[in-house]
């Protein structure tokens, strides 16, 4: 009989024999698969302070399995550009799903609410949900196929292949904003009485909890997120308290990728340009699969440029951004401005200044797009 184990050790109920699993050929069904069970990142692409008053912004790439998509896109305050499944060719979003599926990290039991503390633990009964996660994977492959050879568009036969997908995201913000995210999406990991956001925090202070599975980490992991978001949390979490960011002056620029364009570049290339390819590396996440190479030329980006500013797509611009300048600082304002009637003037709180959409210290590149300017 195959055993169901809770944190603590107890058996909570018990299954029926799942029979030989050997027969449903497990090394063949997982011999094309590489562990996508650690695919879930979080690389910091562009990181920046002002000097003058210390505000940051932060552009991220991510890597998550596209499941958690929507509770990702629920933080406003962020800037975003994510892989399409309308944008993707078909042929390539087949290769991609049936060579690189979402596996999930662990296997909940029955649970009441949004979030359950128990696992299966049987290392048997695992392979056997795993084999049987990635026949459904197999057979959203071929039900995709029959709609696509039946003359059926790719943005409806790629939506039965999403819930085995990874997509990948371009997510700009400030650090208070993904302070937020961390403060609601963290784990929170109980261990020597103490608790942690982050394994990497666990084991600087105790070296010995290294030994610990992935597993064992969710036994103890008392957060209230869904676990891949957790997981994804938690990287975005390292990655931003192992970062440096770099200090800009007035009317100096964000620019994601700027690295990447400039140890690619053969010859000097103009800021105008590095923002062409920023803009247009930013567009292709919309649709290039995961590991395609970002490679582009000048005179394309300058193209993709003209045309994605003409044909409205502003949301590629949103994550480059211009260090304001006193004077703008000064009089971007957010939130309710007081009226002194004896001074016949407006108070404005410094909390209040150094606003622009969801930027503080900095002005989108695409405020200067929208006005035109």
């Amino acid at each position: 009989m195959m055993q169901i184990i809770n944190n603590t050790g107890a058996i909570i109920k018990e299954q029926i024999n799942l029979g030989n699993i050997d027969n449903l050929n497990i090394d063949d069904l997982f011999k094309d698969n590489v562990n996508m069970k650690d695919k879930i990142k979080a690389e910091i692409v562009a990181h920046s302070k002002r000097a003058n008053t210390g505000e940051e912004i932060i552009t991220y790439k991510l890597t998550f399995p596209r499941i958690i998509l929507s509770e990702v896109n629920t933080y406003k305050m962020l800037e975003k550009n994510t892989s399409s499944s309308r944008a993707i060719p078909f042929e390539k979003m087949v290769e991609v799903v049936d060579k690189e599926p979402f596996v999930p990290l662990a296997f909940q039991t029955h649970h009441k609410g949004m979030q359950g503390t128990e696992y299966i633990t049987n290392p048997e009964e695992i392979d056997y949900l795993e084999v049987k996660w990635l026949i459904a994977k197999d057979t959203a492959i071929e039900s995709a196929y029959q709609l696509y050879n039946n003359g059926i568009t790719k943005q409806l036969a790629n939506r039965i292949l999403e819930p085995f997908m990874w997509v990948t995201q371009l997510c700009t913000g400030t650090r208070e904003s993904f302070e937020h995210l961390f403060e609601q999406r963290c784990p929170i990991y109980n261990v020597e009485g103490l608790k942690f956001n982050s394994k990497k925090e666990a084991i600087e202070l105790c070296p010995y909890l290294g030994d610990m599975t992935n597993l064992e980490w969710l036994q103890c992991n008392s957060g209230q997120a869904e676990i891949h978001f957790m997981d994804l949390a938690e990287k975005m979490y390292d990655a931003l308290n192992e970062s440096t960011p770099v200090e800009l002056k007035e009317g100096e620029w964000h620019i994601p990728f700027k690295e990447e364009i400039l140890s690619k570049s053969d010859s000097m290339i103009s800021l105008e340009d590095i923002i062409n390819m920023s803009v247009c590396l930013t567009a292709k996440v919309s649709y290039t699969k995961i590991g395609d190479e970002n490679s582009i030329t000048i005179e394309k980006a300058r193209e993709m440029y003209d045309r994605l500013k003409n044909s409205g797509h502003w949301s590629c611009f949103g994550h480059i951004a211009k260090c304001m300048a006193n004077y703008e600082y000064e009089t971007w304002i957010k939130g309710k401005c007081e009226k002194s009637e004896k001074l016949n003037i407006l108070a404005i709180p410094n909390e209040a200044k150094g606003f622009n959409k969801n930027l503080r210290g900095f002005v989108s590149l695409r405020q200067y797009i929208e006005d035109k300017s």
